[in-house]
């Protein structure tokens, strides 16, 4: 019996996972120290793989009206009757995850660094200290050295061994997808630090099984084109007006779908220099692609999730909305706040808006716009420019002149 149809003869159903897509990040804008500001998976943090769910039914109708997992505490169902009814059983060894940290270390930014990188079973601690010993802890990469810290880019490969055991030690079985924590150690000249990145593996063939007319797709990296930056009276570096001004700072990465900023007046190519004005404020909206308002709602994607039966009939799909955040962080100057959300449950904030006061001292400054969803997908925006003196204004009697 091939895989396909296993699954479409299988009875499936799944709980909610809450599992975070990143470790909590020090949400200080200020960057003056060495540290890692994000973690992504290149090509997303997810990846379907052909496998088998097995579902009891009599199990199921117990189930009936469980809103949450906590609520299983209330009903004479233990944790050893999951583990004995749910199997998730991966077939698929083709798992490849790319993942890139975004390290900084204004003191020391050739490095050199050095990167170490384990792999285990999601867990609250985020680390992979407590699998010591067993084979529930994979090393990923042993050492990585670089001098610059973009190179600090790996591989996770897991095995089959690997994913059907974490599947065997986790007490729901992989009910909901399997999630793994990659543990990261990245040494530098300023000492060691921690991060860990969540990524995870579903089952295929879910939206056959349910007569879906859109194929499910796993997750991807919210996208960024750039950043509006508006400029008040006077504050930009080339001005000679005083209205306010208006440019699009692009991102490095060349996206098809952002190609209509281009014809933006004030369009700034990742390559073109960029000077900002020392003591200015300047707003600072993300640009998802085609969306020159800076609305980031298009970008939470809707995925679906296996919702528990009712009344003991089949699972069903539930759609669901990603949540999305961002989080900006500057070398110098200051912001009024260093976190917005596009989606949570503090409001429906859906075009973030920060306003950077440009620091006195000139120079050169780095920026990081991170985009967040709450599925673990990660990308960013790296802007460096120059702190610059305002450009002298010209009276009329050289405007005459230079005429």
């Amino acid at each position: 019996m091939s895989i396909g149809t296993a699954l479409r003869t299988a009875l499936l159903t799944v709980v909610a996972l809450a599992a975070g897509g990143c470790t909590d990040f020090d949400l200080q804008y200020l960057v003056d120290d060495f540290r890692v500001l994000a973690v992504r998976a290149v090509d997303g943090p997810e990846e379907f793989v052909d496998a088998l769910v097995i579902f009891d039914p009599e199990l199921m109708a117990q189930l009936d009206g469980l809103d949450d997992i906590e609520d299983l505490d209330e009903l004479d169902i233990s944790i050893e009757d999951l583990e004995d009814q749910v199997t998730f059983l991966v077939f698929d060894q083709t798992v490849d995850f790319l993942i890139e940290p975004l390290v900084v270390d204004p003191a020391h930014p050739t490095g050199p660094f050095r990167l170490r990188a384990r792999a285990c079973p999601w867990n609250e601690t985020y680390r992979c200290d407590d699998y010591e010993g067993t084979d529930l802890v994979v090393d990923v990469v042993e050492g990585i050295e670089a001098s610059r810290s973009e190179d600090l880019t790996f591989f996770f490969r897991p095995g089959i061994g690997f994913l059907n055991a974490a599947i065997a030690d986790d007490p729901f079985r992989g009910f909901g997808g399997l999630y793994m924590l990659i543990d990261i150690d990245i040494e530098g000249p300023s000492g060691i630090i921690r991060a860990a990145k969540t990524v995870s593996v579903q089952p295929a063939g879910l939206d056959e099984l349910f007569g879906l007319e859109t194929p499910m797709q796993p997750n991807r990296n919210p996208r960024l084109c750039g950043v509006r930056a508006t400029y008040g009276p006077a504050q930009a570096y080339d001005f000679t007006d005083d209205d306010v001004k208006r440019y699009v700072w692009r991102q490095k990465n060349n996206v098809s779908l952002c190609d209509n900023f281009e014809s933006t007046d004030g369009y700034v190519r990742w390559e073109d220099p960029l000077y900002v004005v020392r003591g200015s404020d300047i707003d600072l909206r993300p640009l998802p692609p085609l969306d020159r308002g800076g609305q980031l709602r298009a970008e939470e994607e809707r995925y679906y999730t296996l919702a528990l039966p009712v009344d003991g009939d089949a699972p069903t799909l539930a759609r669901q909305s990603e949540r999305l955040e961002i989080d900006l962080y500057v070398t110098a100057g200051r912001l009024d706040d260093d976190r917005a959300f596009t989606r949570s449950v503090f409001g429906s904030q859906v075009t973030p808006e920060f306003t950077w006061s440009v620091p006195e001292r000139t120079g050169f400054v780095t920026m990081w716009l991170v985009l967040r969803d709450n599925r673990g997908g990660v990308s960013w925006m790296e802007r460096r420019m120059e702190v610059v003196r305002p450009s002298p204004r010209l009276s009329d009697e050289d405007l005459e002149e230079s005429e």
